[in-house]
């Protein structure tokens, strides 16, 4: 009887985070870091969004997410460079630590649609080479 009752909540639970993840909702995930499920879903969604890989033109150029801009961090510290304030960005970097330093400047700088993906490591799919977003 116990063991039903768990296998209930289980799946309870598991609708529960599968309607969060389909809802097409920014504000599911918006001052949190994203999860590389979510940010499939709005690459192949409709939404308006921007994917900032904040590394070096090298780093950037050796392997990035499919449709992610380049503005390094250094950069964004020094002037930001996004024109729409209300934008969604989601950031990503080498190891999180930058993405997290772009997230506070431009926060600072009263961006406030802004999420970490954190490390590129993360994406478990191709990279695109070169200096373009595809």
């Amino acid at each position: 009887m116990k063991l039903k009752f768990m296998n209930k909540v289980f799946i309870a639970f598991t609708v529960i985070v599968a309607l969060s993840f389909c809802s097409g909702q920014e504000n599911n995930i918006q001052n949190k870091e994203m999860d590389l499920i979510q940010l499939k879903s709005l690459l192949s969604g409709k939404e308006a969004f921007l994917l900032v890989d904040v590394r070096e033109p090298e780093e950037y150029a050796s392997g990035h997410i499919p449709k992610a801009i380049n503005i390094p961090q250094t950069i964004i510290n020094s002037k930001t460079t996004i024109s729409k304030k209300d934008l969604f960005i989601i950031l990503y970097c080498r190891s999180g630590n930058r993405s997290a330093q772009a997230e506070k400047t431009l926060r600072e700088n009263g961006y406030n649609n802004i999420v970490n993906f954190g490390s590129i490591a993360k994406w478990k799919d191709a990279l695109v080479t070169g200096d373009k977003p595809e």
